[in-house]
């Protein structure tokens, strides 16, 4: 087996296959920030979750719709960060990431405004016709009721 010589720093953390790693990608320098961001993710759900049950509201949907807008306007603020920060060298820049969170607070902003804006469960309208009022059913108010003691088939 041929042995090569490592030309950067890069090149000499790969491995036979030229798979790259961790240290390679800078994946050791932000993983700090990305708990933090779960975290606080974790707790947004949690308070959208106790806004809507407060109205009477089931909070699952709306709390998979926080993380999935979270993530969409992340990566749509990373992209449009990139585009307009982009110098022609090809190169990640820093700033990116304050445009993808946000990207990410404005999508978490829009799920928490379509959550304040939905009616709870005890001041809806009331759904179809009263059938009966509080003292029985009067089917015909203008029509005088059948004098009591009397068969209505009589008549």
């Amino acid at each position: 087996m041929p042995t090569t010589v490592a030309t950067s720093p890069a090149a000499a953390v790969r491995g036979r296959a030229g798979r790259l790693s961790i240290r390679e990608a800078g994946g050791d320098q932000g993983k700090g920030t990305a708990v933090i961001e779960i975290l606080f993710l974790v707790f947004l759900c949690k308070r959208l979750g106790a806004m809507l049950r407060a109205k009477g509201r089931s909070a699952g949907w709306f709390q998979f719709l926080l993380v999935v807008a979270w993530f969409a306007g992340e990566f749509m603020g990373a992209v449009v960060a990139a585009g307009v920060l982009d110098d022609g060298s090809g190169e990640f820049h820093p700033a990116a990431y304050l445009g993808a969170l946000l990207g990410a607070a404005c999508g978490a902003t829009a799920v928490f405004l379509i959550a304040k804006s939905v009616q709870g469960m005890g001041t809806r309208a009331p759904q179809g016709f009263p059938v009966a009022g509080p003292s029985g059913p009067t089917p015909y108010p203008q029509y005088p009721q059948y004098p009591p003691g009397r068969d209505p088939g009589e008549l």
